[in-house]
């Protein structure tokens, strides 16, 4: 069987109430379109969220990126390899705390990140600030979008089955507000009103809650055991989720056709992930989802196609409202609070469960787990 360990994740210092954004984006643009942007953003289900830069309000000191203009690509990637690794190195240093796993101990490191890219990397900023061997095994998850998240964990789950000795930690760090368009584009409107910056981090290994306690180690009131996972490109969509190298930054585009592609193919998806567990043991119907909250179309569409209560995606509605769209990072803050939830409402029974992210292609990764409980 293969465990989470520990979870981590880390916010950075500049918050942002969704006005405060609009305000700073409309400024470039004249009244009816920056009316536009106004309705998309108070329609992003958003409430604040976070970034890396002072730049956004007036009151912050001076800016980091956004001095003039908008900058291009080279500048916003020097200010992703100075903004980037604290970030990345929090969230890592708190999966390792929650596991009680010593940093020497981990054999694969998994960088996750498609809003930046420096040589040598993030994850040799890793290695250095957290004391890995030097001999840690390093893969990157690079440009793959929201998706990603759920794609390292289920190769670390596929790496440790193979490999019963393997420890890997996994982070995934965006910083979405380095690009940012000051003259944003009708079609950038969605993507500019819902991403944010955040670094999220798991451990993953083959310990099971019997090795934990013979180690002293402190063991986590719920453990999420990863079983299945899935990855399936939908035919007919390659142009709904772009991302795109331009001289200004990534440019974003999403189509208003991103819910309904996904809430006709989810379900079967859903199914088929669901069907069989490793061990050969017949799932149940998932009672506890973390999904990757996309925006809230994506939810709601979801939540009807699954035929889902109103607070089946309430974890992943949540971490949207406070944090926003975090690309890839945001999974691991759904899981954080899906685990939050389980404990207040003192869960003490196994429950099966669903998470899903989706990226451009259209890609939909799916990974089945189980929840734990205390004792069990």
């Amino acid at each position: 069987m293969v465990f989470v360990l520990g979870w981590g994740t880390a916010s950075p210092e500049f918050r942002y109430t969704q006005d405060e954004l609009a305000d700073w984006l409309a400024r470039s643009r004249e009244s009816r379109a920056a009316r536009r942007l106004r309705a998309a953003f108070r329609g992003s289900g958003i409430e604040s969220r976070s970034s890396c830069l002072p730049d956004f309000a007036t009151n912050r000191g001076e800016p980091r990126l956004f001095r003039a203009g908008s900058p291009s690509t080279f500048e916003r990637m020097t200010a992703f390899a100075r903004e980037a690794p604290p970030l990345a190195v929090a969230a890592a240093r708190n999966s390792l705390e929650e596991s009680g796993v010593h940093a020497s101990r981990v054999t694969h490191l998994f960088l996750v990140s498609c809003t930046g890219f420096v040589a040598p990397g993030l994850d040799v900023d890793l290695v250095e600030a957290l004391s890995l061997s030097r001999d840690v095994h390093r893969v990157l998850f690079g440009f793959q979008g929201c998706a990603a998240g759920i794609a390292a964990l289920r190769t670390a789950a596929e790496v440790v089955r193979g490999t019963p000795e393997a420890i890997v930690l996994v982070v995934a760090v965006e910083l979405s507000s380095l690009h940012f368009q000051p003259a944003v584009e009708e079609d950038d409107l969605r993507g500019h009103a819902l991403f944010a910056d955040g670094a999220g981090a798991a451990v993953v290994g083959k310990a099971a809650r019997a090795d934990v306690v013979a180690e002293g180690r402190h063991v986590p009131a719920h453990t999420i055991r990863l079983e299945r996972g899935m990855s399936r490109l939908l035919p007919g969509t390659r142009d709904h989720m772009t991302w795109t190298v331009t001289d200004h930054g990534f440019s974003m585009r999403l189509s208003a056709h991103v819910p309904e592609a996904l809430g006709e193919a989810i379900p079967d998806f859903v199914k088929t992930l669901g069907e069989v567990a490793p061990d050969g043991r017949t799932r149940s119907t998932p009672k506890l989802w973390v999904v990757h909250p996309g925006g809230p179309a994506i939810l709601d569409r979801l939540e009807e196609r699954l035929g889902l209560d109103s607070e089946a995606l309430a974890s992943s509605r949540d971490v949207l409202r406070r944090h926003g769209n975090m690309s890839s990072a945001t999974i691991f803050f759904v899981f954080v609070e899906a685990l939050r939830a389980a404990r207040e409402a003192a869960t003490k029974t196994p429950v099966d469960g669903a998470a899903l992210a989706f990226g451009p292609g259209l890609l939909a990764e799916g990974l089945a787990f189980r929840l734990d409980a205390a004792g069990v």
